[in-house]
């Protein structure tokens, strides 16, 4: 019996030459088109597969990395194919529990001797590269966590103040907004400065920014 491939790719001219070339190997490969990640999960499990192939990015889908998790525990290994050259986020895969990150640049052979190498050992990647991916991703959290921690001793208000200032809105216009006086919001603009360690509005939006802050009200529109 073939194995059963599931390629999950966004770009169907790829999606139709990476079956084509597979099927001529003897693979049995179908090829789900992104969707919502519940959805998508579903129809992925529903095929059976022995391997699936996911694309790190689905377009409009976005990152695919919390697809990973799902699909693995259901019993599908899952080989990531990707253009994507960030170390972190390919680390985040095998994070997830991925089988390995496959460079969508090494063209097909590269892919056919990663697939075969699953099939045959269950991983593309040995225990000291998986280990040495790990590691990279826990330093990168380490990192992370250091750089956003002035901006949780932020209250609340806080928080949505600074948000308020990065959309470049002004004082009075936030204080009108939250139907207080000038002097509260500068009060809390002061407060601001001082636990982010800088001089001015302007220092402290840019400081946001270069963070990769993300203010409660963007937060909350993403939910």
């Amino acid at each position: 019996m073939a194995t059963r491939i599931v390629l999950v790719e966004d770009h169907g001219l790829i999606a139709g030459t990476v079956t084509t070339a597979l099927t001529a190997e003897g693979f049995d490969v179908e090829v789900v088109r992104p969707t919502a990640p519940r959805e998508l999960a579903a129809a992925v499990l529903e095929r059976d597969p022995d391997l699936v192939l996911l694309d790190l990015d689905l377009g409009p889908w976005g990152d695919a990395t919390p697809l990973v998790e799902p699909l693995r525990d259901a019993g599908a290994p899952v080989l990531m194919v990707t253009g994507v050259t960030d170390p972190v986020r390919r680390a985040g895969c095998i994070a997830a529990g991925a089988v390995g990150v496959v460079d969508k640049s090494v063209g097909f052979e590269g892919l056919l001797a990663a697939i075969e190498r699953v099939l045959e050992r269950g991983t593309v990647l040995s225990e000291p590269e998986r280990q040495e991916q790990l590691a990279l991703l826990r330093e990168h959290q380490r990192d992370r966590r250091a750089t956003l921690a002035p901006f949780e001793r932020l209250t609340a208000r806080e928080a949505e103040v600074l948000g308020e200032l990065m959309a470049g809105h002004t004082v009075d216009q936030i204080a009108a907004a939250g139907v207080v006086s000038i002097a509260t919001v500068r009060t809390q603009v002061r407060s601001i400065l001082a636990k982010l360690e800088v001089s001015s509005q302007i220092a402290a939006t840019g400081r946001a920014r270069e963070a990769g802050w993300v203010p409660p009200q963007e937060r909350a529109e993403d939910r």
